[in-house]
């Protein structure tokens, strides 16, 4: 296990071959996992992510948390132009074993109050899946919905396989 939330910038760890916990402070963190069965944070319960840019990389059976049951992490809900204002999550190496933890927004809602689109606000890295919030409620991806991941992932998202495969849902 290794815990960086007291640490109040940046801060980079690989985590090599093992299976680990790991847990980032409130600056902009770069965590990577390695291979293994790794639980990845990048933020505290506390910080929740506003205003950073982490980026959480795994390889296999990796759980990414992006929200806890009384908190969505990188939900600042700011309008704004571009990815340069935002704060979010990258998460590189998702896959098949994968899953992400996500606070439940709406439990009658397609994907839980969230959904999967394409780059509204600007491409970021390699990400090719972007999770926002359903601001609107619409089921799809619009301007003003706010983004908590950017997502390289290896398999194909949708906001249904969200809710049935990859996500699992707290509070």
């Amino acid at each position: 296990y290794i815990d960086a939330s007291n640490f109040t910038s940046g801060i980079s760890v690989n985590s090599g071959n093992n299976n680990d916990s790991l847990l980032g402070g409130s600056g902009n963190d770069f965590l990577d996992g390695g291979t293994g069965i790794d639980k990845i944070i990048g933020t505290t319960s506390l910080a929740m992510g506003i205003g950073e840019k982490d980026t959480l990389t795994g390889s296999g059976w990796d759980y990414f948390v992006l929200g806890d049951s009384t908190n969505v992490y990188y939900n600042s809900n700011t309008q704004v132009a571009d990815v340069t204002d935002l704060d979010y999550a990258v998460i590189i190496g998702f896959g098949s074993s994968s899953n992400m933890q996500l606070k439940t927004l709406d439990a009658a809602h397609a994907g839980n109050g969230y959904v999967i689109g394409g780059a509204l606000y600007g491409a970021i890295g390699t990400s090719n899946y972007y999770l926002y919030t359903d601001g609107d409620n619409s089921g799809v991806a619009n301007a003003g919905d706010n983004l908590i991941a950017a997502i390289d992932s290896s398999i194909a998202l949708t906001t249904a396989n969200l809710k049935s495969n990859y996500g699992f849902f707290v509070g």
